[in-house]
């Protein structure tokens, strides 16, 4: 009888605390869309599965800071608390692949449907109890998820991105997209934090996507290595095109570009080497970018490099992106692609 009633209680615990879940998933829907920010698919689970790790965690650092204070012997509770997280980063490794799911930026009307609608469910009395709640949140979630997609999702699109003064240029087709970086991201040595919380985030805003298929790079330095080898660690980075250098680089920039092809061939992509040879990323069956060198010699460190001319074909026509004066404003960009469909229409 004490089994039965313990069971009882744990299940109806369990069915309170998925009903939470998918309530505070519906709240934070809109926040985490509005920001750029992915929405994971096992969020209800993993707070089920990594609450009590908080709770233990939280317990022995709050152990570990009086014991310090009060200068009691603490070597244990360090112990533990240095093998609860060892335990809980290996974990985390185990964590599938695409179960993170970003979303364009739809206008603001439709992100405030899931809070209402979530409010809705949890004071009808038809929804009262935990079972109805979580079958109805949890369908409403996918027909938001769904219609998302759907609402927020083009076949095509060319935008930028803010970057240290300049932009970076954006092509999206389908579900390729290529990124061309003019030398923004190695401006500054925030390059590796603004790859991780700016670019991916504006990518999900304006693309409804997070990955990255080619990854152009006109200028190389040490900072540049470092951001691109934090994006590959955190997302998928498919190609990435290099200017191939001659003489000798120091130690240190070496060393990242060493971490850079380590970290892309975790995630099976790959490096090419921009030299005297054209080359070609094939975005869909009208779309283009070609990849030319440029006479102009780029001098850095004890080395040199030429920096790629970059030429997109749009619609079957031809527009300039970038050369050795710089990347062109995006609006130019589409203008001038614009320009070339009404004269294939005529």
């Amino acid at each position: 009888m004490g089994i039965h009633n313990f069971a009882q209680r744990t299940a109806y615990k369990l069915r309170t605390f998925i009903v939470l879940q998918l309530f505070l998933t519906c709240m934070s829907l809109p926040i985490l869309v509005w920001w750029g920010l992915p929405v994971s698919l096992l969020s209800p689970v993993g707070n089920l599965v990594f609450s009590p790790f908080l709770t233990a965690f939280l317990s022995l650092a709050s152990l570990l800071f009086f014991a310090q204070l009060l200068h009691i012997p603490n070597a244990w509770i360090a112990w533990a608390l240095d093998l609860l997280t060892k335990i809980w980063l290996s974990i985390l490794k185990w964590y599938p692949p695409g179960m993170l799911i970003a979303f364009s930026q739809p206008p603001w009307w439709i992100l405030v449907l899931p809070p209402i609608f979530a409010l809705v469910v949890i004071a009808h009395p038809f929804t009262r109890s935990a079972n109805r709640s979580a079958l109805v949140m949890t369908i409403g979630l996918f027909f938001f998820g769904f219609a998302l997609k759907l609402l927020c999702t083009t076949s095509t699109d060319i935008f930028s991105i803010p970057c240290n003064n300049t932009e970076l240029f954006v092509m999206r087709s389908s579900n390729t997209v290529v990124v061309i970086d003019p030398g923004a991201i190695g401006r500054r040595a925030s390059g590796p934090s603004w790859v991780q919380y700016t670019l991916l985030a504006e990518l999900a805003k304006k693309s409804g996507l997070r990955h990255i298929d080619h990854l152009v790079l006109c200028k190389i330095n040490k900072t540049v290595f470092e951001s691109v080898a934090e994006l590959a660690r955190i997302t998928h980075v498919g190609t990435v095109y290099i200017p191939y250098w001659q003489g000798r680089l120091a130690p240190g920039t070496i060393r990242a570009f060493m971490q850079l092809k380590e970290e892309l061939g975790k995630t099976g992509g790959t490096i090419v080497r921009l030299g005297e040879k054209s080359e070609t990323i094939l975005c869909d069956q009208t779309k283009k970018i070609i990849l030319d060198p440029t006479a102009k010699k780029i001098v850095y460190q004890d080395g040199w490099y030429h920096s790629p001319r970059i030429i997109a074909h749009i619609d079957n026509g031809t527009v300039p992106l970038y050369d050795a004066s710089g990347i062109r404003p995006v609006q130019s960009i589409l203008s001038d692609s614009h320009l070339n469909r009404k004269k294939d229409n005529k």
